[in-house]
Order: C-alpha cells, then sequence, then structure tokens
C-alpha cells in the first residue's frame, strides 16, 4: 500500500514516513497540499495522510481538492493535526475522512489506523 503524507514540517513528515516505511508501506511526501495534489496522479497513492494547517494549501482545502477529483473522490484520508477544536473535526468528518489523529502521535496508536484503514484503502481502487 502507496501512502501519501502531507505535512509543512519537516520533522513531522520524517517520522511518519519512517513509522510507516518501518510497517512495510511505500510512503511519498509532500511538503503542503498544492505539492500532495500534483503528486496525486504520477506516483497514485492509495491514502493520503495530511496535515490541516500548511501553507499554499491547507488541509481542509486538499480534502475538498482530493474528494473533487472522479478517479480519487473514493480515497480514503486520515488526518494528522494539532489542531483538536471540535468545529474543525466536526468539518473534517462531514468531508468524509476515514480517520483523525491528534499530534503529537505515538507510533504504535499511528500504526494502529494505518492498519484500521488499510482494508479501506486497498478496497476504493
Amino acid at each position: 500500500m502507496k501512502i501519501l503524507i502531507s505535512d509543512d514540517d519537516p520533522i513531522i513528515r520524517m517520522f511518519v514516513s519512517r513509522v510507516a516505511k518501518h510497517a512495510s508501506y511505500d510512503v511519498v511526501v509532500a511538503e503542503h497540499g498544492r505539492a500532495a495534489l500534483s503528486l496525486l496522479e504520477s506516483e497514485d497513492p492509495d491514502l493520503l495522510i495530511t496535515d490541516l494547517h500548511m501553507p499554499e494549501l491547507d488541509g481542509f482545502g486538499l480534502i475538498a481538492a482530493v474528494k473533487a477529483l472522479p478517479r480519487f473522490a473514493d480515497m480514503p484520508i486520515v488526518c494528522l493535526s494539532s489542531c483538536n477544536d471540535r468545529e474543525q473535526v466536526a468539518r473534517l468528518i462531514q468531508q468524509g475522512i476515514a480517520g483523525y489523529l491528534l499530534k503529537p502521535v505515538r507510533p504504535a496508536d499511528f500504526i494502529d489506523r494505518l492498519h484500521a484503514v488499510a482494508p479501506r484503502a486497498q478496497a476504493w481502487k
């Protein structure tokens, strides 16, 4: 399974990437939402993990843009963010995300979420 990770923090990108690779997932990283959006076609990921607050295109905009693309509309999306505002999390749920993890996240919790979403990520294509 290939995961596209979009986060503007290089430390978070490195951490999440290493944890996912250690759990035998293929990983592609993007430093913001616009970069992630441009990688969709060429990388053809099974799952998107995104931060919410990023420059150029934030997580909300990225999710909306991905959901608007017929080919990727059903791709599962997990948000990994330090935002714990209930209204924003409710908005994410309305956008149809597959999961939400609050930073800082423990590696075991991150891997558990990946394993939980994996069947959906493999089935949507």
